[in-house]
């Protein structure tokens, strides 16, 4: 998919405070048990392997992050852009949220930084996930508590 998946599920699904605007630009953010049943039929979550391939491709994760971001709408770190969106992934700078820390007040840290969600699962409460930081061209794969809301891509199976 060439953007963040923007499905309304009733539950485990987060939209940014209810502004239907940074929906439409950034998509839902998932805990990843919903992101798991999340794309349409046809498509799937890619899982570690599947994203390992992407990051190679792109030249190893040192030089992937900036060939996946986009380069609008990511904060200007030292008045430099580490997106040049060679790819034409266009990762944006959707945030996360942490429900299970802060339920009655969700921040959703945009501007700064990107997650997606990975199909691999660590164990029952981690699974893996990819993130982008405004301040450098790497991208990093690693696991994360799955209670966390991410953005989701879909790959077509």
């Amino acid at each position: 998919m060439a953007e963040n998946l923007a499905f309304k599920v009733d539950s485990g699904c987060y939209n940014y405070n209810e502004n239907r605007d940074m929906v439409i630009k950034y998509g839902y953010l998932y805990n990843y048990n919903v992101a798991m049943k999340s794309c349409p039929n046809g498509w799937h979550l890619p899982n570690n392997n599947e994203w390992n391939k992407l990051i190679t491709y792109l030249g190893e994760s040192q030089y992937a992050g900036e060939k996946l971001k986009s380069t609008n709408d990511w904060r200007l770190h030292n008045n430099k852009n580490y997106g040049s969106n060679e790819s034409g992934f266009s990762a944006l700078p959707s945030g996360f949220c942490a429900p299970h820390i802060s339920p009655s007040s969700l921040n959703f840290h945009t501007k700064h930084i990107g997650f997606w969600w990975s199909a691999t699962q660590y164990n029952i409460v981690l699974s893996y996930r990819v993130a982008l930081f405004e301040d450098n061209t790497k991208i990093n794969l690693t696991d994360d508590n799955i209670s966390y809301g991410y953005s989701v891509r879909c790959i077509k199976n």
